[in-house]
Order: structure tokens, then sequence, then C-alpha cells
């Protein structure tokens, strides 16, 4: 699969598959915010949005779910959705001398085209959203899919167990194995194939002290809610570090072992990360809720504020009102007074 040698670098494209359940409208609202760049994307260069495209269904992903449910009532804690990330490695889009955020268009054409018409042959009518993004480090596509079975929600009969995870891996690899991407390691434990790569591949012990070394940023609310593109971003900016140091050694035989180590030992480390990026989107999207729920209720207090105001201004209005009427009597009656108190002018005797 890898060629090495002291002068060159062989690395070979690896399809990418990754699947993200969700359980709630607010996950697949946030998931739907991702998608559409609805909200910031930290990692996506906003003067290349407009080259994303929408492949399948429209631009609201919560009413394009709902569509496909219907009529059926969902159970508690049922799969509402999966998203799923489809990708090669970055070096199948990337011709030579090319950076982050530039891909080969044909390339990428033939990729997207042969993708889309593996996830139509797999799932048919329950796939409700299909995008293209091409406006990050490496092109790829978010798709949406309705587990409906039988009519009704079982996203174990497409997703339940390893066995049937490994067989989409393998269906979806076959589908584009023709343009040169081949099918990553089987069981591997590692949750993304990056690091990996890096290291069985391109033998860089640069490259494999850097990540080991590089400190992850703690992610913000934005990341949490797409976790695989906040862990591409972290890998992306340690290879941009190790390539920058240009120090890149070819390993000697007896150094290879050595490298693997150090391989496990960061993919562990990925791993408890990504981990922890899943379980916080799970949450993400009851934490959405509650926002939207505060931001309710800020209104209405404040609403009930200007009233509660209005009604004093009134109150004093009213006030000021009977205030002055009350002194124009009181001057009236003492003008009335003084007109009775005045002597009467005297008779000419």
């Amino acid at each position: 699969m890898h060629s090495i040698s002291a002068a060159t670098v062989i690395v070979m494209s690896k399809s990418i598959l990754r699947i993200a359940k969700l359980k709630s409208f607010g996950n697949v609202g946030a998931a739907g915010s991702h998608v559409f760049r609805q909200r910031e994307t930290l990692n996506a260069d906003p003067a290349r949005t407009h080259m994303n495209k929408q492949l399948i269904g429209s631009q609201d992903l919560v009413a394009n779910v709902k569509a496909r449910i219907g009529d059926h009532q969902p159970r508690k804690n049922a799969v509402l959705a999966v998203d799923h990330l489809l990708t090669a490695s970055p070096e199948y889009f990337r011709d030579k001398g090319m950076k982050p955020g530039q891909f080969n268009v044909d390339k990428t054409k033939q990729w997207a085209k042969k993708s889309i018409a593996w996830l139509k042959d797999q799932y048919g009518d329950n796939l409700v959203s299909a995008s293209l993004h091409l406006d990050e480090s490496t092109p790829h596509i978010h798709a949406v899919v309705v587990p409906m079975h039988d009519d009704k929600l079982n996203a174990k009969h497409y997703f339940g167990g390893r066995y049937k995870l490994s067989k989409m891996q393998d269906s979806y690899h076959k589908s584009v194995s023709d343009l040169g991407i081949d099918r990553g390691v089987k069981n591997s434990k590692a949750n993304h194939t990056s690091i990996r790569q890096l290291y069985n591949a391109t033998k860089l012990q640069t490259a494999s002290h850097l990540i080991t070394k590089h400190k992850v940023t703690e992610p913000s609310m934005m990341d949490r809610m797409s976790p695989i593109d906040y862990a591409q971003q972290q890998v992306d900016q340690a290879l941009f570090i190790a390539n920058k140091k240009n120090k890149v050694l070819a390993l000697k035989a007896n150094d290879v072992d050595h490298h693997k180590q150090r391989a496990k030992t960061t993919d562990e480390q990925y791993i408890d990360m990504h981990k922890r990026l899943l379980k916080a989107e799970r949450t993400i999207g009851d934490l959405e809720n509650d926002v939207v729920s505060a931001g309710h209720k800020a209104v209405n207090e404040y609403k009930r504020s200007q009233q509660r105001q209005q009604m004093q201004e009134q109150q004093r209005q009213q006030d000021r009102e009977i205030a002055a009427q009350n002194e124009a009597q009181r001057l009236a009656r003492r003008e009335q007074s003084e007109s009775y108190e005045s002597p009467s002018p005297s008779m000419p005797k």
C-alpha cells in the first residue's frame, strides 16, 4: 500500500466516512446551522462559501427531516436522523504544490458524483439532504439520512453493530475505488484517519514529534456543534506547523517501530478528544433550546416592564391633571372670597 525510500514518500488516498446520530430536532437544527453556514464557522473561508453546493434537499434541514418522518410518532430517544460526512484524504483532491483549501476541480466533481450516487443507492428516499462544502481545507459532503424502515424510525436496521458499519465502509469504498482511493484500515479503533495516515504512510519524524506536542485549543460553542470539522482543523494546524519547521527526515528502518508507538499514543489522545466533542454535540441541541427559552423569557419580561412603565406614566399624568384641577378650583374660591370681602362703593348723599 505504501512505498517508502530515502528520497520518495508515496501516500495512497483513503476514503473517509463518518456518521453522527441526531436524536432531537435541536440537534438537527444545530447541524443545519453548520451545514448551511447560518452561524459563524471558524474553519471555513467566508470568501469561498458561495462555492458550496446544495445537491439534495432544501436548506431547511428540520423541515426536510419532518417531511420524511411524516405522521409517524417517534419514540422517546429515537434517532431522528443521521449526519454523514463523506470525504477522502487531502492528497486525493490536491495536486502537487496545492495548499489546504485548494483542490483539483475535475477530481472533486468525479468524487462528488460517485459519492452522491452511493448515497442514493444506499438510502433512497431516506436521503433528505446532501451538501458539498468547498470552503474548508478539504472538500467534503454532509448528507443527512432519516432512518425510516417499514414506516417507522429504525436506526439499528442501518447502523446497528460493528458488522453493519464495516459493511457500510466497504460499500462506500467500493463506489470510489476506481478513482484511486484506498479503504481505511479495517477495525481501526481510531475515529479519524488523518493522524494514523501521517505516521504510517509518510513516516515523518519531525511531524510525529510536533503533532504529539501540539496543544489542542479549547473548543468554542460553535466548534462543539461540529466536532469533526473542529478536529480536522486541529490536525491541519499541527501539519502546518510541522511543514513550516522544514526539518522532515526519512525514517531509518530501525526507527519505524518507535514512531509507530508514538503514532498509537497520538491516536489514543485524539480518540479521547473526539469522544468528548461528540458528547458535547449530543447536548448542544438541548442547550440551544434553553437559550431560545431564555430569550423568550427575557423578551416577555421586557414587555411587562414596558407595560408597567407605561401604566406608571399614565398614573402620574392623571395625578398631575387632578392636581392642576384642584389648584384651579382653589384659585377660583380665593378670587370669589376676595370679591366678597372688598367694600362696596359709597352712595352719594
